[in-house]
């Protein structure tokens, strides 16, 4: 996780450092305040990778797609997954970190996807 907080180093003249598939729009576009939802951006493109096996989508020179609103667009598997998870991908990689959940919003919502899963409802990955 180091890498992803750190994929921005005050000093360096916003030189990302961190993986490019994985950075947040702040990280790569230079606009907007690193703080800890950055992380919940990667976090969340992390959990899509070790679902489908999959990046977020990327344009020619390998930089993703963050400024499409079309979640398919960016998260091309992003079809396969539950109402639910996909859900959750969109809220956590809004371009405006601003709009995006907080670590502890975050952990509730994975805490109550886990809860329906355990329960009777329907879930599937």
């Amino acid at each position: 996780m180091i890498d992803w907080l750190d994929a921005l180093v005050e000093g360096t003249g916003n030189h990302c450092l961190g993986k490019p598939p994985f950075a947040a729009p702040e990280q790569r576009l230079k606009e907007g305040k690193i703080d800890s939802r950055t992380m919940v951006y990667a976090l969340a493109v992390l959990l899509y990778f070790m679902i489908t096996g999959e990046g977020q989508a990327v344009d020619v020179d390998g930089r993703p797609l963050y400024l499409s609103n079309n979640l398919e667009e960016r998260f091309p598997g992003i079809g396969s997954l539950s109402p639910e998870l996909k859900e959750l991908i969109r809220e956590c990689t809004e371009v405006d970190n601003k709009n995006r959940p907080t670590i502890t919003e975050l952990v509730l919502k994975l805490e109550s996807l886990e809860r329906a899963r355990n329960s009777d409802q329907v879930f599937q990955v």
